[in-house]
């Protein structure tokens, strides 16, 4: 099983856990495309990332939250990428693929729930990708998610990294 991880992280080097992740990743021999090093400049060329989802079984899109979502270039790739004709609308070019949500949030778990600071599980403001997913045809997989981010000690960041790349190896599992 091919698995693509999609990084879009707009300040890498800055990241302790996302790059964390991405450091594990390549390691273990998954292909990691960093998005914002391919298209700083918001141009994304829509073909070779088709192409490259097309060439994939599994899409790990890994990021930050941003603002309760994504970066905005994740935003931007989702409205060019997935156009109508190819990812929907009479061709369903990813039709079958897992999509998995790999997301670094800065606010501690206990923040996330009805009556709390945040006032929605962090699954809740994943909600609008689970049905883009879902209008792709696409298999919503729970997703990975690392609370607290920036409080994370040095061994709780590689503890993380590990968990992500053992959830990584599960999409590789074909038998489901």
């Amino acid at each position: 099983m091919t698995v693509l991880i999609q990084l879009f992280h707009p300040r890498l080097s800055e990241s302790r856990v996302n790059r964390a992740w991405v450091e594990a990743a390549r390691a273990a021999g998954y292909r990691v495309r960093d998005l914002y090093g391919l298209y700083a400049d918001g141009a994304i060329e829509v073909a070779a990332e088709q192409e490259a989802c097309e060439s994939a079984e599994a899409i790990v899109f890994q990021h930050p939250m941003h603002w309760y979502g994504g970066p905005w270039l994740m935003k931007r790739w989702i409205d060019e990428v997935l156009k109508h004709g190819w990812a929907y609308g009479g061709r369903y070019a990813l039709e079958g693929k897992r999509w998995l949500e790999a997301v670094a949030i800065g606010g501690r778990e206990e923040e996330y729930a009805a009556g709390r600071f945040r006032e929605y599980t962090a699954e809740e403001f994943l909600r609008p990708l689970e049905r883009t997913a879902a209008f792709c045809r696409m298999q919503w997989e729970a997703p990975f998610l690392q609370f607290a981010s920036g409080y994370l000690p040095p061994e709780d960041i590689e503890a993380s990294a590990e968990a992500y790349v053992d959830r990584l190896r599960l999409l590789r599992i074909e038998d489901r």
